[in-house]
């Protein structure tokens, strides 16, 4: 709140994130510009087949699976994306579920739900990845879900839609702007809900090809060069 009452301007991630500081810091809202991070070029489209042949050989996933990107922690809203998966095992769902990154905050109230609900040998934690791999992770996907409660940005979204991949993500917080209409925005807090997408998404071709379509084109939207205008235009202002 010092901070925030003494600085000349601020930038935030998002539009959210700027109706975030001006309500709870009380400042005005045209004292706050919003640039939009941008996923590195790294993250683009790629051959599938060769994605998954890399990840086989280095990481032993031979498999077709769902994937996660993130912190694995509490606020992640991982215990729901873990039984919304078991709902689509029951129902006969050979994927796997792949959650890529450090644990974190409450990790292990996420692998007491695994064991409880007996999917040690379905979900797969690949610890933190070099950020080389990472895009070869996205695009070996299915799909990519990333059920967050809450997030100023979420650059997994962006970096998930850049690779092609049809993307699942929350209603509320940054991630519903973010997500624009290059994702299928799901209740973070119904385990359906979060079923019912994965389900659709996995058993339609049609539906995963247009999500992935949409999503590229929304990447687009995210770009360094805007970044960095927005911010060079903040300090010429204040110079």
């Amino acid at each position: 709140r010092w901070s925030a009452k003494r600085a000349s301007h601020i930038m935030t991630i998002s539009e959210f994130s700027a109706a975030d500081i001006a309500q709870r810091f009380d400042l005005p809202r045209e004292r706050i510009t919003v640039a939009y991070l941008a996923a590195s070029p790294d993250f683009r489209p790629r051959d599938k087949e060769q994605s998954k042949e890399h990840l086989a050989r280095l990481y032993g996933i031979n498999f077709s699976f769902i994937l996660y990107v993130g912190r694995i922690q509490a606020r992640k809203n991982l215990p729901r994306l873990v039984e919304a998966y078991a709902r689509l095992r029951k129902q006969g769902l050979d994927a796997k579920l792949v959650m890529v990154g450090k644990t974190d905050w409450q990790s292990g109230q996420l692998l007491e739900k695994i064991k409880e609900l007996g999917l040690q040998d379905c979900i797969i934690f690949p610890g933190f990845v070099p950020f080389h791999d990472l895009p070869i992770f996205y695009n070996a996907a299915e799909v990519f879900v990333f059920p967050s409660f809450f997030e100023g940005f979420g650059l997994p979204v962006v970096e998930s839609m850049a690779s092609g991949v049809p993307t699942i993500t929350s209603f509320g917080s940054s991630l519903e702007e973010v997500a624009g209409d290059g994702a299928l925005l799901v209740d973070p807090t119904d385990t359906a809900s979060i079923a019912d997408a994965l389900g659709k998404i996995l058993g339609d071709p049609g539906l995963r090809k247009d999500l992935a379509a949409r999503g590229l084109k929304r990447s687009k939207d995210f770009s360094t060069g805007n970044l960095a205008e927005k911010a060079l235009a903040v300090y010429r202002t204040l110079s």
